[in-house]
């Protein structure tokens, strides 16, 4: 991919979910993971001419109602550690805010605001969101936020049980 910046210069969103290891793909499970993945991507891309500030990070957000094994606190503690490496400094960063909700209930803009209302401040400064949402930033007593605290807290299926109690 990087090779077309030859050709037409671009600004490259860097999928970091997953690292290639002996060949094959295999899947980031901790934000220092995520964030040596995307260090190495901004590498790669410094090599054909693109600076930080020209990358799109996106360490990939994944269902808040499914998840089992902790992937919310990756991407959290990807958000606060790439912005901080400096080969990444500038960099913009980057997620498919509708995939934090799939398999919810219809009132899905509150956690994702909630999200964004922790993710901002972090560095998140792109989201390929839906026209359909409410996005708004929340007051620190909301109750979505108050989940997404909480999650950030939890472990395996406490998760989704908490997510469950927060619908109910």
């Amino acid at each position: 991919m990087f090779d077309l910046v030859s050709i037409l210069r671009f600004k490259p969103i860097l999928l970091v979910s997953e690292r290639a290891e002996d060949g094959q793909g295999v899947a980031n499970r901790t934000a220092e993971q995520t964030q040596a993945t995307a260090r190495r991507m901004i590498e790669v891309a410094a090599v054909h001419g693109l600076a930080a500030a020209d990358c799109l990070i996106d360490p990939a957000i994944s269902p808040i109602g499914t998840d089992s094994d902790g992937q919310f606190q990756r991407l959290m503690g990807a958000l606060r550690l790439i912005p901080a490496d400096p080969v990444a400094r500038g960099a913009h960063l980057s997620v498919g805010l509708s995939n934090f909700t799939v398999m919810l209930p219809p009132t899905k803009s509150p956690l994702e605001s909630a999200f964004l209302t922790m993710a901002m401040p972090l560095g998140l400064d792109h989201v390929i969101g839906s026209v359909k949402r409410n996005y708004r930033i929340l007051a620190d007593d909301d109750l979505a936020l108050q989940c997404l605290v909480d999650c950030l807290a939890l472990e395996v299926f406490d998760v989704i049980l908490r997510v469950q109690e927060y619908y109910s």
